[in-house]
């Protein structure tokens, strides 16, 4: 894990689900020797992470059941665009983060395409 991120998913004032980046279920953590990707003991430039996102994680555990149509979901750092992507499909219709990422822009597009309100949040 290079980054430690987390995410929470609320609907109608209530936590629905929370998630954070790493391996998927049952596998050992990356700080284990779970991915070597993340460890740096993977041989070779095209070995893949094995982790999940904690947005991905977060929508996982919820099932788009509920999700529901007024899930918010609570991030320190903005969501990469395959997250983004999955947040959209899974009917999230805003989003909430702290940390900017290197790829802002192209996810705040397409949130705005798909009509999911994103916006950051500042500590005082």
């Amino acid at each position: 894990m290079k980054r430690r991120v987390g995410a929470i998913l609320v609907r109608e004032n209530r936590i629905v689900a929370t998630g954070y980046n790493g391996t998927p279920r049952g596998v050992k953590n990356c700080n284990e020797g779970g991915c070597g990707h993340c460890n740096g003991t993977a041989i070779g430039s095209g070995t893949d992470c094995l982790c999940l996102h904690a947005e991905e994680n977060a929508l996982l555990e919820a099932g788009r059941d509920r999700v529901g149509p007024n899930a918010i979901l609570y991030c320190n750092t903005c969501p990469c665009l395959k997250c983004t992507i999955k947040i959209i499909q899974s009917g999230v219709r805003e989003v909430v983060y702290h940390l900017s990422y290197k790829v802002d822009e192209a996810s705040a597009k397409l949130f705005r395409e798909a009509g999911v309100q994103i916006r950051r949040h500042a500590v005082l």
